[in-house]
């Protein structure tokens, strides 16, 4: 499999350069043509677009927020389509992940901007008696992991077709934000990519970490045509898990000629300023939401500040940007700016290019994945065989990193020139820009994309490193051993309560196999626990056996 990467920074024309030369990405040996596009919004602008270029073009936009409905219009019109007539669909990326490999197998494919959805990491909380309420027991069970206390997920054998039937009515019947549509997801991942996906029982819940990706990621790989148009992929979540699936990223195809610029052109008036300026290879130069959240006068050199962090920063950037309007972002429980210049934005702006007159940008959100999740990549990674901490980096570099790029470049730096033949001018006076971030490690992402441009710390803060006592270390140490350990001993308690049960109706006369399915767990389940407990659990029944044998001569007595 290869996908063919089109790249360009933003603002450099890709999405019109494609439309100009639709005709030579067109696999000549299928009839339609998929263009999915971040959101619909954006889904429905490229259409337009597109018309406008193609008036007597079969092009058509599906748009909805319900997801069967997408679903079946985008299968009626493949199926419709006529081997003499190209017609090309405007669709979301979302509505693209839902289509079934067959579907796939007969379009072109074109993905505008780097599929998000590969990155987006969720977890599925279902207590133990209500796990066969989503319907998952009877298709799954669960295998030992190298991980303590998780263990893989993999669907039965005999049970993969009723499998994939149950996950397709999950996810195009279940309410938009139910479990039961996690556990449609979570089904589906396993049935195309099990790498990554555990679970842990933590007292009377299963805890299901998935990315709800990773079954797209699947599916691509095994394609024949698709495009992929964005303003970077090198170094990112979602280059590294196509490699990892066996795909190879084509630069050098039938759009190559066009020669977009990789880096931004007429950038020397633009001036990155980081709000924390600590060196971005160390830990504490972070900008996280612990960070964010602490006390200013406590975490920030010189601060005398008794205001959260989050706090000064807007403080920090309204002083900056003085009296000029600036376009800003933040995490979605922040405040507004309260200031009269400021316009709030969310994160993910690609696409809106309507605020290209303004020349300053504040990309502020803490975006950093919390510890649990980022043990879930590190899980993934070694489940893919790729080192743990690159694919933790790639993760950061495209859901931190690259969304601020994709926000900063919102502003008039993107204004580009070009002449008749659509390609760029090289040289073209721009206004002075200014952009801040809360950390040095998004300046010097931003940075590689610019390189004309310049990083000013003159008035940034320096974070105070957090240390510790080895007094208060080897406390910590303790704390969470006592932790692990009153955990492990709930969870063995849990579990010999069932194996015991089990082993009195075996003694009773009931078959292991059926034994099992009286307290809803699988045989393969009782075996693993029998071989983790292993003398534990032999001794604890001698234990038991003894104490009742006791109580029997005692009552006879």
């Amino acid at each position: 499999m290869m996908i063919n990467h089109f790249q360009g920074v933003c603002g450099t024309g890709k999405t019109e350069q494609l439309i100009k030369n639709i005709e030579l990405i067109r696999n000549t040996e299928t009839s339609t043509i998929l263009w999915a596009s971040l959101t619909n919004k954006l889904s429905e602008a490229t259409c337009n677009r597109y018309k406008e270029q193609y008036p007597d073009h079969n092009a058509t936009l599906i748009s909805s927020n319900n997801c069967s409905c997408v679903h079946s219009e985008i299968l009626q019109h493949i199926g419709r389509a006529s081997s003499l007539t190209t017609q090309i669909l405007f669709i979301s990326h979302i509505a693209l992940s839902m289509l079934s490999l067959d579907a796939l197998q007969q379009c072109t494919i074109i993905i505008d901007e780097l599929p998000t959805l590969i990155g987006n990491y969720q977890y599925l909380k279902i207590p133990l008696q209500d796990e066969s309420m989503l319907g998952l027991t009877p298709y799954i069970e669960y295998e030992d992991s190298p991980f303590k206390g998780y263990q893989h997920i993999v669907i039965k054998e005999d049970m993969r077709l009723d499998a994939k039937q149950f996950a397709y009515n999950l996810l195009h019947n279940a309410d938009l934000h139910s479990d039961s549509l996690k556990a449609g997801k979570l089904l589906m991942n396993v049935l195309h990519y099990s790498n990554g996906i555990s679970v842990s029982t933590i007292d009377d819940w299963k805890m299901f970490e998935f990315f709800t990706g990773l079954e797209f990621v699947a599916k691509l790989n095994q394609l024949e045509s698709v495009w992929l148009l964005s303003a970077n992929l090198e170094g990112l979540f979602v280059e590294k898990l196509l490699r990892a699936g066996g795909c190879r990223i084509n630069t050098e195809h039938a759009l190559s000629h066009l020669n977009l610029p990789l880096t931004h052109p007429n950038t020397s008036n633009v001036e990155i300023l980081p709000f924390i300026k600590n060196d971005s290879s160390t830990r504490s130069s972070s900008f996280s939401s612990y960070f964010a959240n602490s006390l200013s006068c406590k975490v920030i050199k010189e601060s005398t500040e008794k205001i959260d962090v989050h706090q000064l920063f807007n403080q920090w950037a309204i002083s900056q940007f003085t009296s000029n309007k600036f376009i800003y972002c933040c995490n979605k429980s922040s405040d507004d700016i309260n200031y009269l210049n400021a316009t709030r934005l969310p994160p993910m702006a690609q696409g809106l290019n309507n605020y290209s007159h303004f020349n300053q940008v504040a990309f502020m959100p803490h975006l950093r994945p919390a510890p649990r999740h980022e043990a879930t990549i590190k899980r993934l990674a070694y489940d893919m065989g790729i080192n743990a901490q690159t694919l933790v980096d790639s993760y950061i570099n495209q859901t931190i990193h690259e969304v601020a790029y994709q926000f900063s470049s919102r502003i008039s730096f993107r204004n580009l020139n070009r002449n008749e033949d659509g390609f760029l001018t090289t040289e073209q006076p721009q206004p002075m820009c200014r952009i801040i971030v809360p950390d040095m490690a998004h300046a010097e992402y931003i940075y590689s994309m610019m390189p004309m441009a310049s990083i000013n710390t003159d008035n940034s803060y320096e974070r105070v490193p957090s240390k510790k006592s080895e007094e208060e270390i080897a406390q910590q140490q303790a704390n969470n051993s006592i932790r692990k350990a009153e955990k492990y001993s709930q969870r063995q308690i849990h579990d010999f309560d069932i194996l015991y049960s089990i082993h009195i109706l075996i003694k009773n006369g009931l078959t292991a196999n059926t034994a099992c399915s009286c307290l809803n767990i699988t045989a393969k389940t009782r075996r693993n626990w029998l071989k983790r407990y292993g003398d534990y659990w032999t001794n604890w029944l001698t234990e038991q056996e003894m104490s009742l044998e006791l109580e029997r001569e005692t009552e006879a007595s």
